[in-house]
């Protein structure tokens, strides 16, 4: 069991009782009677691996290896897909599948309540995609790093991720262990990025900037790229505001704005909008 605590966490170890350590070393641990355990206390800094050896008097050694097991939540709507992904993740010693969510505003409440080490959260998802979960996560300043997990290639999509906050950026055709990779290279601080998709980036800076600068999502507030979202995805106004806990009011004054702002009038064109800019697939 790991324990936070001041950057830190404790791995705590059970080790045999004195009188049989020569037996556990050798393989055999049966002991009739109550046992009576003593506890290592290892204080080892967050999210990195050590490979210990336990030395105990009389020349015997244990052999140990504490791993940190780095927490992720998932997040993606098709449920095949992040079902066996956690299936898969949860096969490494070093990783630990938290929790799974199905929309972007249920990925909001773990990373807020939960405090995984790593999200792992599609784009295109329904109610909140992943660049919005991004955006307010780290306006929020939550501690947790952030991967996204896409089939899109979308030099704008890509760019988007990264400027709202994302710590790496993997595609869905790719392998698994690029993503297990990705999952470790994110929580020792690294940018990572599948290997198509750097030469996107590259050509994005040296361009002068990020790609975002050229859209029109920035010119939306929070609120209203979700309203947007939302409709595009065929929600009417009532339902979205049952779901946002609004009135319908408020919903209907977010839609207007969102029109007056992008210049269109019909939810066709919003559709059109939301599909081109990654708000909605």
């Amino acid at each position: 069991m790991y324990t936070d605590a001041r950057s830190q966490r404790s791995a705590r170890l059970a080790v045999a009782p004195r009188s049989n350590w020569r037996a556990l070393a050798a393989g055999r641990t049966h002991r009739r009677g109550r046992a009576c355990l003593h506890r290592v206390v290892a204080h080892l800094p967050l999210g990195t691996p050590l490979r210990a050896e336990i030395r105990i008097p009389g020349g015997v050694r244990l052999p140990r290896t504490i791993a940190m097991s780095i927490r992720v939540a998932l997040a993606d709507d098709h449920s095949m897909m992040r079902e066996g992904l956690a299936a898969l993740l949860q096969r490494e010693n070093d990783i630990e599948v938290l929790a799974q969510a199905r929309n972007g505003m249920e990925m909001l409440q773990i990373a807020r309540v939960q405090r995984p080490d790593v999200l792992v959260l599609d784009i295109a998802m329904p109610i909140l995609n992943g660049v919005e979960v991004i955006r307010r996560l780290s306006a929020e300043s939550t501690p947790c790093k952030m991967l996204c997990l896409s089939v899109n290639d979308r030099p704008a999509d890509v760019m988007a991720a990264l400027d709202a906050g994302a710590s790496g950026y993997v595609l869905k055709e790719n392998s698994y262990d690029e993503l297990a990779r990705a999952i470790r290279r994110v929580m020792a601080n690294q940018i990572f990025l599948s290997g198509e998709l750097i030469g996107t980036v590259l050509h994005a800076s040296r361009q002068g900037g990020t790609v975002v600068e050229a859209i029109r999502l920035p010119q939306l507030t929070a609120r209203e790229r979700q309203v947007a979202q939302m409709l595009a995805e065929g929600h009417s106004t009532r339902t979205i505001a049952q779901m946002l806990f609004l009135s319908d009011k408020t919903v209907a004054s977010h839609r207007e704005n969102t029109y007056r702002k992008l210049g269109i009038s019909t939810i066709a064109e919003l559709t059109r909008y939301a599909m081109r800019e990654g708000l909605s697939t």
